[in-house]
C-alpha cells in the first residue's frame, strides 16, 4: 500500500506520461488524444486549486462563445444538407481539455516545472532515438519489419518529427537554463533527425522557429508584437494572398508546362498535390466566401472526388491548409474568428516588464505551427488538435507565474473592495 502511495505522490503518473508523450507520439501520432485526456484528468487529481472555473473577461468570453457559436451553426448547417454535430462535440472536448491542462500547469511552482521540464527532455532524446533507428532501419533496406505500407516509408515518422519540433523551443529554454551539455546535445540530434528523416514541413517549421527566436531574442516585446501582426494579418488576408502564393508555386516550382499532379513521391510531387488541392479549395471558398460550405465539409465538396494522378483526388479529406480549411468551411467570419484566437494565444505585454527569453517560447512555438498548420493535416483531425494543445499547453508553462492561477471576476472584485 506505501508503494501504491508513493507513485501517487509528487505528480509521479504526471512525470512519467509526460516524459512517454513524446516517446508513443514518435511513431503513434493517434496517442496524444488519449494522452491529452489522462493528463487532463491527472490534473485534476493532483491540483489544489480550481480548474473549471474560467478567469475570462468580457473580451475574451465573447470571442469563446462567438466561436463555440459559429462552429455549431455551421455544424448544424451544411451546404451538402448533412450535420457534423458529432465534430463539434469533439472538438469543443478537446479545446476544453487543452483548456483545463492549460490552467494546471501554468498554475505550477518553480520546482514542479522543472521537473517536468527534466522528464520532458527525457522523453525527447528517446524519442529522436527512437526515429532515428527507425529511419536507418528503412535506409538499410529493412522497412518491411515497420510494416508501413507506404509508397514513401519514412512518412510513418512525420507525424512524431513535428511533434518533436514542435515542443523544441520549450525544450531547448529548458536544457539551456539548467545544462549547456544537453542543450548542445539536443540540437545536435535534432539536426540529425531532421535531416534523415526528410520531413519538409518540420524543416520548414524549424527554420521559422529560428528565425522568430532571432528576431524576439533581438527586438524583445517589439518583436512579439510585430509577429502577432503580421500572423493576424495574413488569416484575414488568406482570400486575397491565397491565389497570388499558388500562382508563384506554380511559375517557380512547377513550371508553366505542369497541367497534371507529379506523382512522383518526394516534396515536388508533394508541392504539386497541394498546388492542385489548394487552387480547388479556392475556387470552392469563393463560391460561399462569407459563411463557408459547413463544419468539415471539405471531404464532401463537389468536384472533390476527381482524380488528378494515381491515387491523387482533388480533395482527399482536407485542404492540408488549416487557412484555407476554416475558410472553405466556416467563411471569413471563420478567419475573423481565428485571427482573433491568435491574438489571444499570444502573451500580452507587461507595461514596464524587462524582456524575459522565457517569453518567447510561446511566439516562437505558434510560428512554427502556422508553418506546419499551412502544409500539413486537417485541422480538425483528433489526434492534430490534442498535439496543438498538448504544445501550447508546454509551451505557455514557463509565461506562468509560480504557483498563481489568474484571479476570477469575483477574486478580483473582493481585491478592490479590500
Amino acid at each position: 500500500m506505501n508503494y501504491i502511495k508513493a507513485i501517487f505522490e509528487n505528480n509521479r503518473i504526471f512525470l512519467f506520461s509526460i516524459f512517454m508523450l513524446p516517446v508513443i507520439a514518435s511513431f503513434s501520432s493517434r496517442s496524444t488524444v488519449p494522452i491529452l485526456f489522462f493528463l487532463t484528468l491527472l490534473s485534476f487529481f493532483y491540483s489544489d486549486k480550481p480548474l473549471i472555473r474560467i478567469p475570462l473577461n468580457k473580451g475574451v468570453l465573447t470571442i469563446v462563445v462567438m466561436s463555440i457559436g459559429w462552429l455549431l451553426f455551421r455544424a448544424m448547417y451544411i451546404e451538402s444538407g448533412e450535420h457534423s454535430l458529432l465534430s463539434w462535440t469533439k472538438i469543443v472536448a478537446i479545446c476544453g481539455a487543452g483548456l483545463i491542462l492549460f490552467r494546471y500547469v501554468i498554475g505550477l511552482d518553480d520546482k514542479n516545472k522543472a521537473r517536468i521540464s527534466r522528464f520532458l527532455i527525457g522523453g525527447v532524446f528517446v524519442s529522436l532515438a527512437i526515429i532515428f533507428i527507425g529511419c536507418l532501419s528503412i535506409d538499410a533496406g529493412y522497412a518491411e519489419f515497420l510494416r508501413t505500407g507506404r509508397s514513401d516509408q519514412k512518412t510513418i515518422f512525420s507525424a512524431g518529427v513535428i511533434f518533436v519540433s514542435l515542443i523544441c523551443p520549450a525544450v531547448l529554454y529548458y536544457s539551456w537554463i539548467n545544462n549547456k551539455i544537453i542543450f548542445s546535445l539536443l540540437i545536435i540530434t535534432v539536426s540529425i533527425v531532421m535531416t534523415i528523416s526528410q520531413s519538409f514541413a518540420a524543416i520548414f517549421a524549424v527554420m521559422a522557429g529560428v528565425l522568430s527566436s532571432i528576431f524576439i531574442l533581438y527586438f524583445g516585446f517589439k518583436a512579439i508584437n510585430v509577429i502577432k501582426i503580421c500572423l493576424i494579418f495574413f488569416t484575414l488576408s488568406v482570400p486575397i494572398l491565397g491565389p497570388g502564393i499558388l500562382t508563384g508555386v506554380n511559375e517557380i516550382v512547377l513550371g508553366p508546362q505542369s497541367e497534371e499532379a507529379d506523382e512522383s513521391v518526394g516534396i515536388k510531387g508533394s508541392v504539386a498535390h497541394r498546388y492542385y488541392i489548394w487552387k480547388f479549395t479556392i475556387d470552392r471558398a469563393r463560391e460561399h466566401p462569407i459563411l463557408g460550405w459547413g463544419l468539415d465539409a471539405s471531404r464532401s465538396l463537389p468536384g472533390g472526388d476527381v482524380n488528378i494522378g494515381i491515387g491523387r483526388e482533388l480533395m482527399p479529406l482536407h485542404p492540408h491548409n488549416a487557412f484555407l480549411q476554416i475558410w472553405v468551411e466556416l467563411g471569413y467570419v471563420g478567419l475573423m474568428l481565428l485571427a482573433s484566437i491568435i491574438w489571444l494565444m499570444f502573451p500580452r505585454t507587461p507595461p514596464g516588464e524587462a524582456f524575459d527569453k522565457r517569453m518567447a517560447i510561446l511566439p516562437i512555438t505558434i510560428c512554427m505551427l502556422v508553418v506546419i498548420m499551412s502544409l500539413s493535416f486537417g485541422i480538425w483531425q483528433s489526434w492534430w488538435m490534442s498535439s496543438i494543445a498538448l504544445i501550447i499547453c508546454l509551451a505557455s508553462m514557463a509565461n506562468g507565474k509560480a504557483g498563481q492561477i489568474p484571479p476570477s471576476r469575483t477574486t478580483r472584485h473582493q481585491a478592490r473592495e479590500i
